[in-house]
């Protein structure tokens, strides 16, 4: 049988997340949501996603019920992963890579097998724990299932802004790939 995820796109139309004078964070989540969903469909994993009227709603609502719809899921069958995309946020131009954050120690494993798939594939990459990452997100900490937030890439740094303006569809379905490959 093929594996169960769920994956959304972090933030909202209303709540955007960052704002830079070339992208609104909201929309390259989603349109990442997009190609991950094709990605593992092809792969033959059964794949949830939230209803739009999500997407319309804001923060800390929008966060509420994603949260709530992941765990309805798990509830009803064992979802094998939760996924929540963004895009990162430094102000220093230095800072770029992938983020994979992660809360439990299985899903650490996984991320570390993601980490290691891409960067064979050059990609800067870190995997980290809440712990690490020294703050609590709300995604990971609520949901039941074992869930993951990827960070795509730093949409105020200088070699991740080239990527993510030019190649993003490559960066999100080599992303989507290591989720698969680590699965």
């Amino acid at each position: 049988m093929g594996k169960r995820v769920f994956v959304a796109a972090g933030h909202s139309r209303v709540a955007p997340g960052l704002v830079t004078p070339e992208f609104r964070e909201f929309d390259v989540n989603y349109e990442a949501l997009q190609i991950f969903v094709k990605r593992f469909q092809h792969a033959g994993f059964e794949v949830f996603v939230p209803d739009e009227s999500i997407y319309q709603l804001p923060y800390p609502q929008y966060l509420t019920r994603r949260i709530e719809m992941v765990n309805d899921l798990h509830a009803q069958a064992p979802l094998d992963l939760a996924i929540d995309i963004h895009h990162n946020f430094s102000p220093s131009p230095r800072t770029n890579g992938i983020w994979l954050i992660y809360g439990s120690q299985r899903v650490g494993q996984l991320a570390e097998q993601m980490e290691r798939f891409l960067k064979e594939l050059n990609h800067t990459v870190r995997a980290m724990s809440l712990s690490e990452l020294g703050r609590s997100l709300g995604f990971i900490k609520r949901t039941t299932p074992p869930a993951l937030i990827v960070e795509c890439g730093f949409l105020t740094g200088a070699v991740d802004k080239l990527i993510i303006r030019f190649a993003r569809g490559l960066l999100y379905n080599a992303i989507a790939d290591a989720v698969i490959h680590a699965l």
